[in-house]
């Protein structure tokens, strides 16, 4: 596993056990994952992966299959800037919990692990002010069989340690001096002097003096300086590791050298003394930056991965007998994915070791699939030829295949077409669910309505009046749609999902263009749901599409609504947590239909874009952070075209949002490119087909190279077109 941190990704690369790897898979994580770790959590027997995200102050936890896939992130909030995570049973009750060091925050928080997959009751060890903890290790420091934690402090020079109680309680730091300026970044703990007590090799980065130092442990929590080995100036080390790299039975060290491209090697005697460094290239410019070992081609050799940075790649060095290694393979994590941690392990019980990176500017995790030859190609995507007339598409894994597969909501032929993903990135394969007999169904979303943990799909019906569900069964089929009255006339245009009132359940919320309300139905878990609450909005006023987020900082779930009023006000309800809101109203442009939700101008403030469909525009409203939104910026497009699809998504990888639109009456798609300050690039057009008038769009990786694909679907021509990032 590998984190990726300029997409915001982590990255499994399965393993074929030769020491190549099989092409990506991506997860999302939390903002900039900064290193990955893998474990079982849940003590399910299937391996699970947790990453730290510095950025946005949490951890993610992903729960695997036990098949290399995993399910959506959960996270949890931690100290400020964590830059590491570790897995171990602090309180000795059979689950692991997480730990990691907050380097802003100077502590190292510990969250339990319960029997429900949950982690709470955070225990926070201060580690001093200006101490910077950056990395840490655990073991039994003092021989009495309860984990302990080593952690490095970058700002104060020192190793600490915390000895445990065994249940989940540690007591107060024991220092342990680095040296003076050492600037202690990285460490790993293993016994390298065979007396049966753990030592700690730490990464001491002071500028032109980089070096590892060994601390032999006297089995009672001390430790005393035995060694310093040179990295190489300006090396930049920033990852260790220790194992058995040339198979004499003396435990060896690897290190990642950034700054200088290469793996470096200090092969051990067995007294906690070493070789001078042995240097193995990664290529120019890679900036090797985190480092693990196994088996990766089944000889009973320690081989060793690398992410690099630089270079967006994964570096594979391969064992020999002689001691030596080969750069074997370098697997991209996609363009400016620069992964900065990795971990490995057998995620598919296959008794092969995989790899998982994380992505930093995508905030996913990635699930790397390799050829077995070493090479990869681009596929030519291509859609069958369909009958419909598109009014909204989403995309999801609704077969469980591992592909993605596309939905649309057809409103003329009153009913959902489902393309099924092969596994060449085509679509031939589809099947039509009816949502009934003149629904005229307008909007269409997903979700988990009866927490089986598969895609359900809602739609909006605007000739019934009505929402309908269709829930997902143990193969392909969805069961028959289930009705949820929003009233005769009522004209049910844009829907979304969230949890309003949380209890746990996802519910659902409407516009209702007929009535002048926001509906809302409440779940009850099961796929079934309460009866519509609504929202009525002023006199006048009819709603046309809706979304979500916390746009007042809240904590709280909120619904921005667009009018399809000259001119057109933007509607926030803002979340009481409760499933009962507050109406404040702003200003908008004309005819707003379309509305996304993002952070466009980097502030940590949620804000809007919406496109203008007679203004042949589109406009983007910054948030002020308290529900409502201040500077309004409108980007017409140059073909004079109406603008229907709209879709968000970061499709330049270089860490902010842009955004893509659909120009029926050009019968083109453009993408303009944000700078991350609200503003955006002129558009880059593309032509969809003749007469085609594209109206939905979405977005995804459809081809696992780490870059966003676009999927548009053409109402004229009735089929599917996908543009490859």
């Amino acid at each position: 596993a590998i984190s990726n941190r300029d997409n915001n990704t982590v990255s499994v690369l399965l393993g074929y056990g030769n020491g190549s790897f099989a092409s990506q898979t991506t997860y999302s994580t939390g903002n900039t994952p900064s290193f990955v770790t893998v474990g079982d959590l849940n003590n399910d027997t299937r391996l699970d992966i947790v990453t730290a995200n510095y950025r946005d102050n949490t951890v993610s936890v992903l729960l695997g299959y036990g098949n290399g896939f995993f399910a959506n992130q959960m996270t949890y909030s931690i100290g400020t800037t964590p830059y590491h995570v570790a897995l171990g049973d602090v309180n000795n009750d059979g689950r692991l919990d997480i730990v990691s060091p907050n380097s802003l925050g100077r502590s190292v928080s510990v969250l339990l692990g319960y029997s429900n997959q949950a982690f709470v009751k955070q225990t926070t060890l201060i580690t001093g002010n200006g101490s910077r903890p950056m990395s840490f290790a655990t073991g039994y420091f003092n021989s009495d069989n309860q984990l302990d934690i080593a952690v490095v402090n970058s700002g104060s020079n020192t190793m600490g340690i915390f000895l445990g109680y065994g249940n989940g309680a540690m007591a107060d730091e024991k220092i342990v001096s680095t040296g003076a300026f050492s600037y202690p970044l990285a460490l790993a703990v293993a016994d390298l002097n065979n007396d049966g007590n753990l030592d700690i090799a730490v990464i001491n980065a002071l500028a032109e003096e980089e070096h590892v130092l060994i601390l032999v442990g006297n089995g009672n929590g001390n430790f005393l300086s035995y060694g310093k080995y040179k990295t190489g100036v300006k090396s930049d080390p920033l990852s260790i590791v220790i194992g058995y790299f040339n198979n004499d039975s003396c435990l060896d060290i690897a290190v990642a050298n950034r700054g200088a491209d290469n793996l470096g090697i200090f092969f051990g005697y067995g007294d906690a003394t070493f070789w001078s460094q042995t240097i193995y290239a990664a290529g120019d410019g890679s900036g090797p930056i985190s480092i693990a070992v196994g088996d990766f081609n089944s000889d009973n050799r320690t081989d060793i991965a690398v992410a690099n940075q630089k270079a967006s790649t994964v570096g594979v060095f391969l064992a020999f007998i002689n001691t030596s290694f080969e750069y074997n393979t370098a697997c991209s994590t996609g363009s400016a994915a620069h992964p900065e941690a990795i971990a490995v392990s057998d995620l598919t019980n296959d008794g092969e070791i995989d790899v998982v990176v994380g992505n930093h500017g995508t905030h996913s995790i990635d699930v790397l699939f390799r050829y077995e030859n070493g090479s990869f190609s681009t596929k030519t995507v291509y859609s069958e030829d369909l009958t419909f007339y598109p009014a909204c598409i989403v995309l999801s894994d609704f077969n469980n295949d591992s592909h993605l597969d596309i939905a649309i909501a057809n409103s003329v032929g009153d009913d959902i077409y489902l393309l099924f993903g092969e596994e060449n990135e085509t679509f031939v394969n589809y099947t039509t669910y009816s949502t009934g007999m003149g629904s005229n169904p307008q909007s269409i979303t997903i979700g988990d309505f009866n927490n089986d943990y598969r895609p359900d799909i809602v739609v909006a019906n605007s000739g019934t009046g009505s929402v309908g569900v269709l829930l997902s069964g143990d193969s392909v089929d969805f069961e028959s749609v289930r009705a949820f009255s929003t009233r005769s006339g009522s004209k049910p245009h844009g829907l979304a999902v969230g949890d309003f009132n949380n209890d746990g359940r996802l519910d659902i919320t409407v516009a209702n263009n007929g009535d002048a309300n926001i509906g809302f139905f409440f779940g009850v878990g099961d796929g079934n749901f309460s009866n519509q609450s609504t929202v009525s909005l002023d006199e006048g006023i009819y709603p046309q599409e809706v979304d979500v987020g916390d746009f007042n900082n809240d904590n709280q779930l909120d619904v921005v609504v667009t009018t399809n009023m000259l001119p057109a006000p933007i509607i926030v309800l803002l979340g009481n947590g409760n499933g009962s809101f507050q109406i404040k109203m702003t200003s908008g442009a004309p005819r707003a239909d379309v509305v996304r939700v993002g952070d466009f101008n980097s502030d940590g403030r949620l804000d809007i874009i919406v496109n203008n469909l007679y203004n042949k525009a589109v406009s983007v409203l910054l948030g002020d952070g308290n529900g409502s939104f201040g500077n309004i910026l409108i980007y017409p497009n140059s073909d004079n075209s109406d603008t229907h699809g709209l879709a968000v998504g970061d499709f330049n990888n270089d860490g902010w949002l842009d955004f893509s639109v659909a120009y029926s009456d050009a019968h083109s798609i453009a993408v303009c490119f944000g700078y991350g300050d609200g503003s955006f690039s002129n558009q880059r057009t593309y032509l969809t087909d003749i007469d085609s008038n594209p109206f939905a769009l979405a977005v995804a990786d459809f081809n696992d190279d780490g870059q966003l694909d676009i999927v548009v679907a053409n109402k004229k021509t009735s089929n599917v077109g996908i543009f490859l990032g």
